[in-house]
């Protein structure tokens, strides 16, 4: 199957976050597996998942294919960029203290929304492969990074200051 999308610019301009910008290997390791993802995930929006192969993306990446092994296992493990791209830019535009719970919530959810119209085609089969690597499972039900972290804490505070109802909990 053919995907034609239009070409994601949710991942143009990501900033490498990096707590000491002294450390320039930890700054260059994070640049090249996004370079990586990011040519990945140009190739699958025309080929689709499985329609890409590593050597492609390393191509595209303009790297050797022992360089992808340094950072990802398999193509599946790809997508333990996708969150911590998510992340950072949420974190970016969320770090006002101006912003509501709501107007926080709303943020969480234009990204999504953005992020799913523009690699929502190939996302169940990216999904699907990274959940079928060893180590690799969701733990939805145990909150504590990536975007349900934020989310929840982004209720918590709704609920604290009464903009919420505590009908359900912030883990829920």
């Amino acid at each position: 199957a053919i995907f034609v999308m239009a070409n994601s610019t949710y991942f143009d301009d990501v900033p490498v976050a990096d707590e000491d910008p002294t450390k320039r290997r930890g700054r260059k390791k994070r640049e090249t597996a996004h370079r990586i993802f990011r040519s990945a995930i140009d190739l699958m929006q025309q080929d689709g998942f499985d329609g890409v192969s590593i050597e492609q993306i390393c191509e595209r990446a303009g790297i050797a294919r022992a360089t992808f092994f340094q950072h990802f296992a398999s193509k599946a493990a790809l997508l333990s960029v996708l969150s911590d791209i998510i992340c950072q830019k949420l974190d970016d535009e969320l770090a006002s203290e101006d912003l509501s719970p709501e107007s926080r919530l709303r943020v969480i959810a234009e990204h999504l929304e953005r992020l799913i119209n523009e690699i929502g085609v190939i996302a169940p089969d990216m999904f699907a492969a990274f959940n079928a690597e060893p180590g690799g499972r969701f733990r939805v039900e145990e909150p504590s990074t990536g975007v349900t972290y934020r989310i929840k804490t982004v209720v918590e505070m709704g609920q604290a200051d009464g903009s919420f109802s505590n009908q359900w909990s912030a883990d829920d």
